[in-house]
């Protein structure tokens, strides 16, 4: 039986207000009555995510009269204004709360103060503004469709339950699997366009939640300098600027989340692994959004799953990066659907620069660089070939380029001096193509050795981008003569953001901006990601009356797509017996790491010489300790004792500048050295650089004294090296 709910706009004005007061009276009651205990537990977190995520951002939303005709939109306004919220709460507790003595400004007491203070400001201001009487209405929900789309993050949950505690990859194939039929079955006609936003939303937080939970840590690499970072700031209950660490620049990725584990009392690892895995699983959805102000349904909803399926955009847990690219999505609606005339349309422009500033500053630069070369370009096609009602001053990306150096002078100031020589850098990138590639370019992940499987791998993504070109010079045509003969065509403005992008991405291929190619690709995909689409329906229009047969239109691109996800996700090497990823196989070395795993390297902080350095005062550093181990297992380091912060310094045994094992260079310090980096029997092929033999294990046992070993990794003392301070070696 199908359910439908519909709602006046006085149902939804009621509800919105009554569901804020309730939310708030209700928590923090519970919270003063120590009533969210067993078998309770689970209130607090569930209630305290919700007041968090949504609840000012939805009063902002519909205060700046942004998308009340869509449920969907509202809801990716809603998230993504309330933690923008929650960042100028963070920032104003930290440096103002102190001068009235208040020593632990990010402490319960005094965010929760100021949390209610100022929700009730804005549904103050909600109220006299007017806000509250326009229309917002809740689509027609569909029962049955909800079970449907509700089965994907149930089976992604399951899956990381049996590999994490039974080794068993059954749970993961069938989730890869089943995500495959959604993709071909929205390539049919058997799903409504309306229920698009909704599969894209599940499928994205249903593969992010699938590789999430494999752990009890986060995953990837510089979200964990990020964990710690937060986790500093949540030992301090404070966050401040610092000069030796750009971290405390994006204090919507780093103090934001020790809200939610203040507030909610969550774990801080669950709030990146669950609440912004919610929070990036919403940049899909924005995507679709935008894309289908210009193109049809099908085509923005491929190009969200083209976005969803590169590997960066799940391979990790979101960071700076990934969430960052929220913000993008939000603005290009407003520039597209808004205009920005209006005193709210510019305050929003404003919130979200903040979010965007506060969350990436490559994103920042490179969307701004391209916002105001966007500008520029549409300046002389208005000279040169129309007028278009799309419009964009170069006042905007000056004012966000202008905001973001200046935020970022005063949070980091020691970072801008990196930012200044990074143009430099890419010049001398360029003089150094005559020798060979830049490491990190476009060029030189095309020479790497591949195999069979990777090749095929590579082609796909070849394949996408040439149509990515081909559906951007297509939609350059369309524009173009649309504006000639005075049809004034939609989306100028964003295909205007796309050419710079476009430009960005070719020229990673040969230098990169502190940026590698890989993460320059996932960086403009938001934009770039449905002229691949649109390309390909362009070809297929084409090529159609040729063909022998008459194939549905969209069922190849969704292949495609499907292969995409197949080879991303480890499935078709796992199958082959190849697979090097960890939800497909325990033993991968990757940077997912165990428990067992940080347990060691927290002893040998504990039982060492490792001590934290002071990052203000200018004392005598302790001696440096050595800690050498392969190069993927020295990114756990960043989140235990990082370089900056502890008397440490990484030494990876190879590098892409020395690609062979050898322990002479091994001269002090301690050795960490993960089961899973060592190759097991013997191999006449290339050894990865974060791998080892066998054999090099071998040499590193006979020449240094073991330490630790807990059977995921071991801990060597090397030869010439200064004694732990414990004699123990847990085993």
């Amino acid at each position: 039986m199908i359910r439908r709910f519909k709602f006046d706009p006085s149902d939804v004005r009621i509800r919105l207000e009554s569901i804020t007061v309730g939310l708030l009276t209700s928590f923090f009651l519970g919270i003063v009555l120590d009533i969210w205990r067993e078998p309770l537990f689970f209130v607090r977190p569930f209630l305290g995510v919700i007041l968090l995520t949504f609840i000012p951002g939805a009063l902002l939303t519909r205060l700046l009269s942004l998308e009340n005709d869509s449920f969907g939109r509202f809801i990716l306004f809603s998230s993504g204004l309330s933690f923008i919220f929650l960042t100028i709460i963070v920032v104003l507790n930290s440096l103002v709360l102190p001068l009235f003595g208040v020593g632990a400004p990010l402490s319960f007491i005094p965010l929760s103060v100021s949390i209610i203070t100022t929700i009730a400001l804005l549904l103050l201001l909600d109220y006299r503004s007017g806000s509250a009487n326009r229309s917002l209405y809740l689509p027609p929900i569909d029962s049955s469709a909800i079970l449907f789309f509700l089965t994907l993050p149930a089976t992604a949950i399951v899956a990381a339950v049996l590999m994490n505690q039974y080794d068993s990859n059954v749970g993961s194939f069938a989730f890869i699997t089943l995500v495959t039929c959604f993709v071909i079955i929205s390539s049919t006609r058997y799903l409504p366009s309306k229920l698009y936003p909704a599969i894209l939303f599940f499928i994205s937080i249903s593969i992010l939640l699938h590789r999430n939970l494999i752990t009890n840590h986060v995953i990837g690499v510089d979200i964990q300098f990020t964990y710690f970072v937060s986790k500093d700031i949540l030992a301090a209950h404070s966050w401040q600027p610092a000069r030796k660490t750009f971290s405390s620049a994006i204090p919507l990725v780093t103090a934001v989340p020790t809200t939610f584990t203040v507030i909610a009392g969550l774990k801080l690892s669950t709030v990146f692994k669950v609440v912004y895995v919610m929070l990036f699983s919403f940049v899909p959805v924005g995507v679709f959004y935008v894309a289908r102000e210009m193109f049809e349904d099908t085509v923005a909803l491929f190009g969200g799953l083209f976005f969803q399926f590169y590997h960066i955009s799940f391979f990790f847990t979101p960071g700076k990066q990934l969430v960052s690219e929220l913000f993008v999505v939000l603005l290009l609606q407003i520039f597209i659907r808004k205009g920005t005339k209006g005193i709210r349309q510019k305050s929003a422009i404003f919130f979200l620069y903040i979010g965007l500033v506060c969350s990436h500053y490559g994103m920042s630069y490179v969307f701004g660089i391209s916002l105001l070369v966007a500008s520029i370009m549409l300046y002389f096609v208005k000279k040169t070939i129309g007028e278009t009602e799309d419009d964009l001053s170069p006042t905007y990306p000056l004012f966000l380029l202008l905001i973001a150096t200046a935020w970022y002078s005063y949070a980091a100031p020691d970072f801008i001096s990196e930012l200044i020589y990074i143009p430099l850098d890419m010049v001398n990138q360029l003089f150094q193509l005559s020798s060979g590639n830049v490491p990190g370019s476009g060029a030189s992940y095309v020479q790497e050795e591949r195999s069979f499987l990777q090749n095929v791998s590579f082609y796909i993504y070849l394949l996408l981008t040439c149509l990515l070109a081909i559906g951007l010079m297509r939609r350059i045509v369309d524009i173009g003569v649309g504006i000639w003969r005075g049809n004034n065509p939609k989306g100028v403005v964003h295909t205007a953001i796309a050419v710079p992008l476009f430009v960005f991405l070719g020229l990673s291929y040969f230098v990169i901006a502190n940026l590698w190619a890989d993460r320059a690709y996932q960086m403009v995909l938001p934009v770039l990601a449905p002229f691949a689409i649109f390309g390909y329906a362009f070809i297929f229009e084409k090529v159609k009356p040729i063909l022998l047969w008459n194939p549905p239109k969209w069922s190849l691109i969704s292949v495609f797509l499907s292969l995409l996800l197949l080879f991303n996700s480890g499935f078709v090497f796992s199958l082959a017996g190849t697979s090097s990823d960890y939800t497909f196989n325990s033993d991968a070395h990757t940077y997912a790491y165990n428990d067992a795993e940080r347990a060691a390297l927290v002893w040998l902080a504990n039982h060492s010489d490792i001590q934290r350095q002071n990052q203000t005062e200018n004392r005598p550093q302790a001696e440096t300790v050595s800690l050498h181990t392969d190069e993927t297992t020295q990114i756990m380091i960043w989140s235990i004792v990082p370089p900056s912060h502890y008397n440490v310094e990484v030494v990876s045994f190879k590098n892409i500048y020395r690609k062979k094992f050898n322990e002479d260079n091994i001269t002090g310090g301690y050795i960490l050295i993960r089961d899973s980096s060592v190759i097991k029997g013997t191999t006449n092929g290339r050894i990865p650089l974060d791998h080892i033999t066998k054999r090099n294990l071998t040499e590193v046992e006979r020449q240094n004294e073991l330490i630790y070993a807990n059977g995921d990794i071991r801990i060597y003392k090397a030869k010439n090296s200064s004694s732990v301070q414990s004699n123990s070696t847990p085993r």
